[in-house]
């Protein structure tokens, strides 16, 4: 039970030292009693000392008349204090039969000191009894039963309502000073937080007799609010807001915050369960942290909560509230502490709860946050044999690129990865062959909940995943009915890169060896697949999987095409007219155009939203250069400056239109952006299976080059130095020449 410590105002001395002499009959030596200076609901350590033959002695210093408290580290004391008055040059006794410390008696030459001994001396037997009872509470066993600690709190309540009366009738027969208005605004916060407290009215007419004057002060508005506070914002509600400052004194107002959820939450240096539940907050402030903003907002004095923020550091967005209890927690009902707010990106009130468990906010916000957010995923790596510095870099898979999430860097052989997914997710692992990873990529599923990574090297496809999520589960089928072979497949490409580009014997072998592990992972693949019983709707990972061997069945080296065929004819309609579906048909039945063909035309979208086609761009005797691209293309960005230069030797005769596949629309303008790109861009809303499968594009960079009268004259895929200008200008040699 922690002392309601209060803030007194008083006249400004010349400063000095004080001394209190404490003499104790009833506690044993070794006990260390601890004064502090209040500082909101917490308190800085002024002195200390250790009693010696029932004795203790604490020195300070005071600017002024000030209050402080008196606390007892040791078996038996209650968890309450004893407030002491001091000044400059005072000197005061403590003396004390038993550990009861809040009872025992304070004498100096202090006036105040009087004032509060008279509030004691009025329920001494009632604070005794109350101590007594505490101290009970805080022996009980772990185990002891409901009914025992029930009674225990029931004799606690039952007690300060006995002392709340007494101070009552002593605030109804003594003047107005700085104790007196303190007590008032304690029986204030108690009929505010109790319901159908017994002494309302009698507040109330205490209040009534105050002068607008000392209505005015920080006190008088703290009553004001307590006796009439504000209404309780309610679920869908508009937020409540106030001026909040941050450890460096700026004003922030939780309206600055708006566009994301909310999650306030009530707190103080002093509350067990809210410093324990700072952990798991942070944690959540992770996971959530593109629809979320975590506000921490304390009710503590300005000094100590500086003082614990930069020791211990608080997460997310860290606030105080000037006005404290008078604050921004009256408005949303805060009783207890920790208190937490949920509020809509638009500002309205989602819920509210208080306390903490270990999962509660993790819970509350599973509860209430829609689907479409997404769920907490973690992703974490324990990789030996890979140097720190080395970094890993995580995406989101098509069959034909992946649009990066997120990179780390390995530490300690670790690294990782969290954020939301709505459901599970085909993601894709790459390293850097620069750095010593194969030239490959480790696919895996990621979502809702931890997936760990674990690998012994750099051959990064080789990594194990373990993860309770079906798609992954039977992702590992595939990875482990092949993978002795996926592994020296991996070092053959790294020892042909180090080879050279030069023909030997040693790259033909190589090469040779290379190809015949493709043979058995492409049979191995094949095996699983087929093991697809007739009627069954493809699971995720299988159609993934299909998606990825159907875009081999056309190479001349494949060897199962056939049987691919089969397995897409055993397909339902909806499947093939699915996105996926749709994909895995372009795949298997490419177009054929070729030089001269009349050009395909399709919906495609500019940056503003608007749609248009190819044929609104054309110009009358003007080619046009089409750039398929996306802004997670290496080489596509690396062509940038290049494609720069064609459209100003070429603007006279050429149109360049950059056709953007990226998923997501945010991408591609940041790419646009960042890269200088001033000619025509625009992005195709069906990605690879809409305008790019017309034109074969099957990898990017793919450029096409149309006549001025609709068709095609040439096309190519990659990009090097100089390869961009080379073909360009080769291209239209031909065409020239053609036209003679």
């Amino acid at each position: 039970m922690l002392a309601l410590w209060l803030g007194i105002a008083s006249p400004a001395l010349a400063g000095g030292p004080f001394v209190i002499h404490g003499k104790l009959a009833g506690a044993s030596d070794g006990a260390v009693v601890r004064l502090f200076r209040p500082d909101g609901s917490m308190g800085a350590a002024v002195a200390a000392d250790t009693v010696r033959n029932g004795c203790f002695t604490l020195h300070g210093e005071a600017e002024q008349l000030e209050m402080l408290s008196i606390a007892v580290q040791g078996e038996g004391f209650p968890s309450m204090g004893l407030n002491v008055w001091v000044e400059p040059d005072a000197v005061v006794s403590v003396s004390g039969r038993d550990k009861l410390l809040a009872t025992w008696k304070v004498a100096s030459k202090i006036p105040q000191q009087a004032e509060a001994n008279r509030y004691i001396d009025a329920s001494r037997r009632e604070y005794i009894q109350m101590q007594q009872a505490a101290v009970e509470f805080s022996a009980l066993p772990r185990e002891a039963d409901r009914t025992q600690r029930s009674r225990l709190l029931k004799r606690i309540d039952s007690l300060q309502m006995l002392i709340r009366k007494a101070e009552i009738e002593i605030l109804q027969q003594t003047p107005v000073s700085e104790i007196w208005l303190d007590k008032l605004r304690n029986q204030a916060v108690a009929a505010r937080i109790m319901k159908d407290y017994p002494y309302r009215e009698e507040v109330l007419a205490l209040y009534e007799k105050l002068p607008q004057q000392q209505r005015e002060t920080s006190r008088g508005r703290s009553i004001r609010l307590n006796l009439f506070p504000p209404p309780v914002v309610q679920p869908g509600d508009e937020m409540a807001d106030a001026d909040l400052l941050d450890t460096l004194g700026r004003v922030h107002r939780l309206a600055d915050y708006k566009g994301k959820y909310l999650l306030l939450a009530f707190w103080s240096i002093g509350c067990g369960p809210c410093k324990l539940a700072m952990p798991e907050m942070k944690r959540m402030g992770e996971a959530y942290r593109d629809v979320l903003t975590v506000i921490s907002i304390t009710q503590d004095g300005e000094a100590g909560w500086k003082k614990y923020s930069a020791e211990h550091g608080v997460g997310g967005v860290n606030l105080r509230d000037p006005e404290s209890l008078a604050g921004l927690s009256v408005h949303y009902g805060v009783k207890g502490i920790p208190h937490y707010v949920l509020i809509s990106p638009e500002g309205k009130v989602m819920t509210s709860w208080t306390g903490y468990a270990s999962g509660w906010i993790e819970n509350k916000l599973d509860e209430m946050l829609p689907d479409s957010v997404g769920r907490p995923y973690l992703i974490e790596g324990k990789v030996q044999g890979v140097e720190d510095g080395a970094v890993v870099v995580m995406g989101r898979t098509t069959l034909r690129q992946a649009t990066v999430v997120a990179r780390d860097t390995i530490r300690n052989g670790t690294f990782r990865f969290s954020g939301l997914l709505s459901r599970p997710t085909h993601m894709v692992l790459r390293g850097d062959p620069q750095q010593g990873f194969s030239y490959t990529r480790l696919d895996f599923w990621a979502g809702p909940g931890t997936t760990v990574i674990t690998g012994d090297d750099k051959m990064i496809r080789s990594w194990r995943v373990e993860s309770t999520l079906p798609e992954q589960i039977e992702e590992n089928r595939y990875d482990e009915a092949c993978r002795e072979a996926v592994l020296r497949q991996q070092m053959c490409r790294i020892e042909l890169v180090r080879a050279g580009r030069e023909k030997t014997p040693q790259t033909d072998s190589l090469w040779a060896e290379y190809m015949a592990l493709q043979r058995l992972i492409d049979s191995a693949e094949i095996e699983i697949l087929q093991t697809l019983p007739d009627g069954v709707t493809p699971s995720p990972a299988w159609i993934d999987r299909f998606e990825m061997v159907a875009a081999r069945a056309n190479d001349k080296e494949y060897r199962h095409r056939d049987v691919v065929l089969a397995l897409y004819d055993r397909l339902s309609d909806s499947v093939k007219r699915s996105a996926k579906g749709i994909g895995i048909a372009h795949s298997l039945f490419p177009a054929k155009l070729q030089p001269g063909d009349a050009a395909p035309d399709g919906e495609l979208v500019d940056p503003s939203g608007k749609m248009c086609r190819l044929a609104d761009l054309r110009s009358p005797g003007k080619y046009m250069l089409l750039d398929f691209w996306a802004s997670g293309c290496p080489p596509c960005r690396m062509s940038a400056p290049e494609m720069k230069e064609v459209a100003e030797t070429y603007r006279d005769r050429l149109t360049v239109v950059a056709v953007n596949l990226d998923e997501l629309r945010t991408e591609w303008l940041k790419a646009v952006e960042k890269d200088g790109i001033v000619w025509t861009n625009l992005t195709d809303p069906k990605g690879f299976d809409g305008l790019p499968y017309f034109y074969g594009v099957k990898g990017i960079p793919h450029y096409a080059l149309l006549s001025p009268d609709g068709k095609l004259v040439a096309s190519w895929a990659g990009y090097g130095p100089g390869y961009l200008k080379k073909n360009v200008a080769e291209a239209f040699a031909k065409a020239d020449a053609a036209s003679r």
